[in-house]
């Protein structure tokens, strides 16, 4: 299974590379999401590299809906958020300081679901894709208005083209 969640991430960021790269955004990192915490983690986007990068174990088992924060290593402060069963996704914004930023200082950090709560099976790759393609569109627009739905509709239609 571990294997597979791999193969999907490493599928979504070669599929999805190039609109992000031709919009200019900044994604940091494309991470699995699970229902009990034990989500693979893939960071594999950097502004200035294209390397991929695997991590795996370094999500942490949380109650419902809060955030856990390593505490061994204060250094190395990692978040893992336990979202309800019904969120397939969420895109982490933050923003950085300095006027030579990429993306106006924004930074995203996407995470997916990619196996179905508590029976642990695969979401069809199609579910998957348009999964990301929501959260991409939230690298653009934060609320889910008519805005956030054209520029997902152009996400959908590039991904389409591309592919």
């Amino acid at each position: 299974n571990a294997q597979r969640a791999a193969a999907i991430l490493r599928r979504i960021h070669s599929e999805f590379q190039r609109i992000i790269h031709c919009r200019g955004w900044n994604v940091l990192s494309i991470t699995e999401m699970c229902c009990c915490g034990d989500g693979i983690d893939h960071s594999h986007f950097c502004r200035n590299s294209n390397a991929y990068n695997s991590n795996s174990n370094k999500s942490t088992k949380t109650s419902k809906a809060k955030t856990a924060i390593h505490r061994k290593n204060p250094s190395k402060r990692r978040s893992t958020k336990i979202m309800p069963d019904n969120v397939l996704g969420y895109n982490l914004t933050s923003f950085s300081r300095g006027r030579n930023t990429p993306s106006n200082g924004k930074r995203n950090a996407i995470h997916l679901r990619l196996r179905r709560p508590r029976t642990h099976d695969f979401y069809s790759y199609e579910e998957i894709a348009g999964t990301m393609c929501h959260e991409l569109a939230h690298c653009e627009v934060g609320p889910h208005n008519a805005r956030f739905y054209k520029v997902m509709e152009e996400i959908e239609g590039q991904y389409a083209v591309f592919l």
